[in-house]
C-alpha cells in the first residue's frame, strides 16, 4: 500500500511538472510573438516617422530653392532699375 501511494504521488508530481512546463512554454511563445509583433510595429512606426521627416526636409529644400529664385529675380529687377539707359540709336543719314 505504501509503495502504491508513493508511486501515485510521484506520477502526479511528474504530470504536474509536465503540465506546468507546457503551460510555461506556451506562455513564453505567446509573449515572444507579442514582443516580436510589437517590435515590428515600433520599427514600422519609426520608418514612417523617418519618411515623414525626409518629406519635410524635401519640402524645406523646395521652399529654400523657391526663395533663392525669388531673390535672384529681385536682384535682376534691381539691376535693371539702376542700370543706365542704353545709348540712343544713331540718327539715320
Amino acid at each position: 500500500m505504501h509503495t502504491t501511494t508513493t508511486a501515485t504521488i510521484a506520477a502526479a508530481a511528474a504530470a504536474a511538472t509536465t503540465s506546468t512546463c507546457t503551460t510555461t512554454t506556451t506562455t513564453t511563445t505567446t509573449t515572444t510573438t507579442t514582443t516580436t509583433l510589437l517590435l515590428v510595429l515600433v520599427l514600422l512606426l519609426l520608418l514612417l516617422l523617418l519618411l515623414l521627416l525626409l518629406l519635410l526636409l524635401l519640402l524645406l529644400l523646395l521652399l529654400l530653392l523657391l526663395l533663392l529664385l525669388l531673390l535672384l529675380l529681385l536682384l535682376l529687377l534691381l539691376l535693371l532699375l539702376f542700370l543706365p539707359p542704353p545709348p540712343p540709336p544713331p540718327p539715320p543719314t
